[in-house]
Parts: structure tokens; C-alpha cells; sequence
């Protein structure tokens, strides 16, 4: 909170980029927030293949089994968390800065497209299969592998996407 003299009290952020990428988001069509997050996350899977540390692995790997948990148990809220979780744990794995910042600066914004796309799907069949696909070509250090299993991810995500348009 920011107190000025004869203007009162106002909230002030951390960040105005972030501010600025929540009402980009926030104005988008679903399909073009969609386009945006698999630009960053092919890019962030190929960069996490390349420069994965032992410790980041072990951190996506406890995201993934945190996802696993949660479609087993059927709490698809939590479910969505985990995924969040994973995604944010590969994007940490490329030990780039700013993909760090944009991606957490995007996360709430994306939570809702998360959300939306996952209701007409089952989680246990279609995200944990891709998450490991993932996941090994992280762990393989497989650049092409990764982008492979991002466009995967993606093209299902339209999919959902298309039909929930057509409904």
C-alpha cells in the first residue's frame, strides 16, 4: 500500500508488468491465451531438457507425482494446483530469469483456462500420460522430445478447447 499526502491510499504492485500481462490475458479469447502459453511452455521444455539440474528433476518429479495423487483421488482442484505446480517446475528448470517471472506473472490469469479446458477431460488418462512424456525427455535431456510433448499437450488442449466452443 502506497499513502500519499492529499491522494489517499492506493494499492501499488510489485510489478506493473505483471499487472499489464493479467488485463492482457484477461481481454484475450481463450484460444489465443492457449497460442500464448504454448509458444512460452515448448520453449521453456526445450530450454528445462538443455539445462535441468539433478535437483530440478527431482523437483518435477514430485510435481508429478503430486498430479498423479490427485487424479487418483479424483479432486480436480486440486488436480489443476498440481499441474500449475509441475509446469511452474519445468519453467524453474530453465534457470531463466525472466521466463521464471512471466510465467508466475501469468499463472492466475492461465488458471481459469486450466480450469475450463480440464472439465471435459479425465485428467488420470490424458494429463498424467503427457506429463510423464514430459517429464522423460526432461530427464533424457531430449530437447526435441520436450517440444514434441508440449505440442502434444497442446493439440488435446485445442481439441478440448474446439469442443467446448461447439457446445
Amino acid at each position: 500500500l502506497e499513502t500519499r499526502q492529499g491522494i489517499g491510499t492506493s494499492g501499488k504492485s510489485s510489478s506493473s508488468l505483471g499487472i499489464a500481462i493479467k488485463r492482457r490475458i484477461q481481454k484475450s479469447d481463450l484460444l489465443e491465451t492457449l497460442e500464448f502459453r504454448l509458444a512460452l511452455e515448448r520453449e521453456a521444455a526445450q530450454l528445462a531438457a538443455e539445462r535441468r539440474s539433478n535437483e530440478d528433476l527431482q523437483h518435477i518429479e514430485g510435481c508429478l507425482e503430486r498430479c498423479r495423487e490427485a487424479a487418483k483421488r479424483s479432486e480436480p482442484q486440486h488436480f489443476i494446483d498440481m499441474d500449475i505446480a509441475f509446469h511452474k517446475s519445468v519453467v524453474k528448470a530453465t534457470h531463466n530469469q525472466m521466463f521464471i517471472e512471466l510465467y508466475d506473472h501469468i499463472t492466475d490469469s492461465l488458471q481459469n483456462l486450466v480450469h475450463e479446458l480440464m472439465s471435459g477431460r479425465d485428467p488420470l488418462n490424458d494429463e498424467n500420460i503427457i506429463h510423464m512424456d514430459l517429464y522423460e525427455a526432461i530427464r533424457l535431456k531430449d530437447a526435441r522430445l520436450a517440444i514434441e510433448s508440449v505440442n502434444a499437450y497442446m493439440k488435446k488442449a485445442k481439441e478440448s478447447l474446439y469442443t467446448m466452443m461447439e457446445e
